[in-house]
């Protein structure tokens, strides 16, 4: 890719941040790391990701359940910005369930050190943030704990 096909692509891009999670449910422990991404990125939109998996008693709340706990113990957290995906952590995934282009947006994860490890500690996809945006989700994800 020529650099400045690269500079325009990073120049109108759309910055999100996706909070995935089991959310079983959505709690003030929760919410207090989302108001901390609120904090953070006050100009972003932030998405809650989570899966409609029922599995068993430790697992009990289906994706519709999931958002009717959450926005009805935290209304300020629009149903539209919980996003239902198959994995939570599959941005790719969830991108395209946001009709957005991985081209064309830069994502930011809000991920623990635990999950991260489990999940994507030598997948050179995701990298730290530590302040600047440079690339789009087609390039990289930010992991930010």
């Amino acid at each position: 890719m020529s650099y400045l096909k690269y500079i325009t692509e990073i120049k109108n891009s759309n910055v999100i941040v996706l909070y995935p999670g089991k959310f079983q449910p959505y709690h003030s422990g929760h919410h207090y790391a989302w108001t901390k991404l609120r904090e953070s990125f006050p100009d972003n939109e932030i998405y809650l990701t989570t899966s409609n998996v029922e599995r068993d008693a430790k697992h009990p709340f289906s994706f519709e359940e999931k958002v009717i706990v959450t926005t009805t113990m935290f209304p300020e957290i629009d149903e539209d910005h919980i996003v239902e995906a198959h994995h939570p952590y599959d941005v790719k995934a969830v991108l395209e369930s946001l009709e957005l282009d991985p081209k064309e947006t830069i994502v930011v994860v809000a991920i623990g050190e635990k999950d991260f490890d489990e999940r994507f500690k030598d997948d050179p996809y995701w990298i730290d943030f530590d302040g600047m945006l440079d690339y789009t989700a087609k390039h990289h994800v930010y992991k930010y704990n």
